[in-house]
């Protein structure tokens, strides 16, 4: 590049920069949303600096809630620091989000910025051109602003995604542009420590295997030849990968729950998923924090082969593209964005079927493949662009127009995640058929008081997900504020028995019963609470101010009060809560006892099954707890619970 060429880029990436700024100029103090509340407000851990160690060593410092403890300790590494940063400069505000949003923007910028030198080079591989550094700004600056991407820069507790994705660019980066990083590996440090962010970042040396396939191979060898050559040199890489993906394996908590559904299901639904994404570079106008897709079932339903053959015309044009160097760009980013989706969209099922949070990592595969194709058609008109100037003014006002167009949807987004309330509002129009996002509208219209909408949102969500246990505790949140405290104290119950190992439940029923002056039973739920996550910080806090009062010093402990409870009280209900309290302290022959003693009561109640269940696993009694939960689910057929505990045993009985 001659310097009028520099000047000019240094211009335009300036010009980029500014646009990238103020597309996020009014997402500074949106709030926490969604899994925001347990690994950052309710997380004690992040709270002390001095705890970084601990994060290395146990998952649970990762989230207040057992079933979300991941092992992502820089994660909550970073989220520590900026706590820290926020006591320094703001210590009257302790979870003002600015500081966590201005974190993850300075990575997300400095990732752009490499985006731009990665594209280059790959560009100049396929073809050397003056106007290449035009294109590869291009793509660096729409992935920069792209409207989708608004939703991870967004959500805080994605930095999981932002990071880890940064970590891998920058692998790629110091493989391409410093040789002495490439010769020594030093290359592969950004993309190890990117493991312990998110376990997406192991998809790096596959990702460099394809390129060194691509573009490091000698055309005049076969494709065995090429593959032995390419294989050698990503092999200490990828063993580093597969160790480190064991390692953070086997430290993610027992109690972590991925809530998927049956494997084959979910990647039937992943195909039709993948269209949805692609859909989605080109026309993002349908976002939403939380869909309401559900899975595919029928192997033969038309979206099934429709995503398909989706996926087979893609892979077939990236062979075809692979063929020649000009177009191998176009190759390499289809196979970028396929392996980048890999972990989440393929025999791992998680929860939610789709999170449009996924595409982030993904989409800078795409955009290298999309800029690159219509960068071709473009230098294929070079000649009557450079005597019609008026269609290169065009072009550049084109290309303006798209980049404007996407930072004003990304504007449009950060205000849709500014609060609960306009967030949650957004899933329920566009996901209608999602409980969790009705629950959470209604929930942020019961902070206002307004509990007769909340009211009419829960139940609405309550149709639609029957057994979810956040939703019975915020019916009872909300019935014990309307006086029907007969109400608020039954679906309490029924929040236990759906989410038995989920300290939140225990919690709302703690401060429900502390406000009834029944203080001994609300002790009992917050010790157990504390029990399944000694770093729940609103149990902690509760039970220190029941305990700084004297007349509560003398309380009994959840398991004797529960054993002297089913003596005076023998109900199924009673001896259900009894065989949870033997399950936490882990006397699980006990457990089942009292299970045994709760089904001579009740002979159809799936909970009871469903904790036999969970003890004979603990137990190694597989054959066993595949027969108990089997029963659960033949009398509640939709219990995902007792779902998850049964693969869970043919999980362990298959080893």
């Amino acid at each position: 590049m001659n310097k009028k060429q520099i000047t000019i880029l240094s211009v335009l990436g300036l010009l980029a920069l500014a646009v990238l700024i103020i597309s996020y100029s009014n997402h500074w103090q949106n709030s926490f949303h969604f899994d925001d509340a347990h690994t950052i407000n309710t997380n004690v851990y992040i709270r002390d600096i001095h705890n970084i160690p601990s994060f290395f060593k146990s998952s649970e410092t990762f989230s207040s809630l057992p079933a979300n403890q991941a092992y992502r300790p820089l994660v909550t590494t970073s989220l520590a620091i900026d706590y820290w940063l926020n006591g320094k400069f703001d210590p009257q505000h302790p979870f003002n989000t600015f500081y966590y949003h201005l974190s993850t923007f300075i990575w997300y910028v400095f990732q752009c910025v490499l985006l731009f030198f990665i594209f280059l080079k790959i560009f100049n591989l396929a073809k050397k051109h003056d106007w290449n550094p035009y294109l590869a700004l291009f793509a660096a600056s729409l992935y920069s602003v792209h409207t989708a991407n608004a939703e991870t820069v967004n959500y805080i507790i994605s930095r999981s995604d932002t990071l880890s994705t940064f970590a891998v660019i920058l692998s790629f980066f110091l493989y391409l542009y410093s040789p002495f990083c490439k010769r020594t590996y030093l290359y592969a440090i950004p993309f190890l420590l990117g493991i312990f962010i998110k376990e997406t970042s192991a998809m790096f040396p596959f990702l460099l295997l394809v390129y060194i396939y691509l573009f490091e191979t000698k055309a005049t060898d076969s494709l065995a030849i090429k593959a032995i050559n390419s294989l050698k040199k990503i092999v200490l890489p990828l063993l580093l990968a597969i160790f480190l993906i064991v390692f953070v394996l086997s430290h993610i908590s027992s109690n972590w729950e991925p809530g998927g559904i049956n494997r084959f299901d979910y990647l039937k639904t992943e195909t039709f998923v993948m269209v949805h994404y692609f859909n989605t570079f080109f026309f993002p106008f349908n976002l939403s924090a939380d869909t309401d897709w559900k899975a595919i079932t029928n192997i033969f339903d038309d979206r099934v082969l429709i995503g398909t053959a989706f996926i087979l015309a893609l892979l077939f044009i990236a062979f075809k593209c692979s063929k020649n160097q000009t177009t191998k760009p176009i190759s390499f980013g289809i196979l970028f964005f396929f392996l980048a989706l890999a972990p989440t969209s393929s025999l791992m099922p998680f929860a939610e079927v789709m999170n449009d949070h996924r595409i982030f990592f993904p989409f800078i595969g795409l955009m290298m493949s999309v800029v690159w194709s219509i960068g071709l058609l473009i230098l294929k008109k070079e000649q009557k662009l450079n005597e019609n100037p008026i269609y290169k003014y065009a072009i550049i006002a084109f290309s303006f127009l798209v980049i404007s167009a996407h930072a004003y949807g990304t504007y449009q987004r950060n205000i849709v995640w500014h609060t609960d309330e306009s967030l949650w509002l957004d899933v329920t129009i566009k996901s209608p058929g999602n409980g969790r996002g009705l629950m959470n509208y209604g929930l942020s219209q019961m902070s206002q008081a307004k509990y007769e909408v909340a009211l009419d949102y829960f139940n609405r969500a309550l149709v639609l997900n029957p057994y979810y246990a956040y939703l019975h505790t915020n019916l009872g949140v909300i019935k014990g504020a309307l006086g029907q405290y007969e109400e608020a104290e039954t679906y309490f119950k029924n929040s236990l028995l759906y989410g038995p190992k989920y300290p939140e439940c225990y919690y709302y029923y703690a401060v429900f019963l502390n406000g009834r002056n029944r203080t001994a039973e609300a002790i009992q739920l917050l010790q157990t609470a504390l029990t399944l996550s000694p770093g729940h910080v609103l149990s902690k806090t509760l039970l220190d101010q029941i305990n700084s009062n004297p007349a509560s010093a003398n309380s009994k402990s959840p398991l004797l009060a529960a054993e002297e409870l089913v003596k005076t009280t023998p109900t199924a209900d009673n001896f259900l809560n009894l065989s949870l309290q033997y399950y936490l302290l882990k006397r699980y022959d006990d457990c089942i006892k009292a299970c045994r003693e709760c089904i001579k009561l009740k002979p159809d109640y799936p909970q009871a099954f469903n904790n036999i269940c969970s003890a004979y696993n603990e137990l190694g009694k597989y054959d066993s707890a595949i027969i108990a939960c089997n029963q659960a689910l033949l009398l509640q057929p939709n219990f995902e619970r007792a779902s998850n505990n049964l693969k869970e045993a043919k999980r362990r009985k298959g080893k």
